[in-house]
Order: structure tokens, then C-alpha cells, then sequence
């Protein structure tokens, strides 16, 4: 009879034990399937942000570009206006 209490306490401890192993392994691999999403997600925020950084780049360019080339007009027609050119 003792020996079969024993053998009780070791299936009841190592059935903990698989149980909490078991429960371990899903939590994991739970979590490195949300990682990997977060990172897939995170590689299409950064390249929307890259698209998004040329673009206002580009835009920044065409900015300062028009506004050098108005600014070189006013001073031009200044310039026609004090000697007299129409």
C-alpha cells in the first residue's frame, strides 16, 4: 500500500510538471506569434514612413525651388522697374 501512494505522488507531480511545461510552450509560442506580427506590422509602418519622407522630400524641394524662383522674379522686375524697362 505504500508503494502505491508513492507512485500516486509521483504521477500527480510529474502530470503537474507536463501540465505546467505543456502550459509554458503554448504561452511561448503565443508570444512569438504576436512578435512576429508586431514586427510585420512595424516593417509596414517603417516603410509607409519611408514612402511618406520622400514624398516630403520631393515636396520640400518644389517648395524652396518656387520660392527662390519667385523671389528671383520680384528682384528682376525691381531691378526693370528701376531703369525703366516695361
Amino acid at each position: 500500500m505504500p508503494m502505491e501512494i508513492v507512485i500516486m505522488v509521483l504521477a500527480l507531480g510529474l502530470g503537474g510538471m507536463f501540465t505546467g511545461i505543456v502550459t509554458d510552450y503554448l504561452k511561448t509560442k503565443r508570444q512569438v506569434a504576436k512578435a512576429e506580427a508586431s514586427s510585420g506590422l512595424n516593417d509596414e509602418v517603417m516603410a509607409r514612413i519611408d514612402a511618406m519622407s520622400q514624398r516630403l522630400a520631393a515636396l520640400e524641394a518644389i517648395v524652396t525651388d518656387e520660392d527662390r524662383e519667385l523671389t528671383r522674379k520680384f528682384d528682376q522686375l525691381r531691378e526693370d522697374a528701376k531703369r525703366g524697362v516695361a
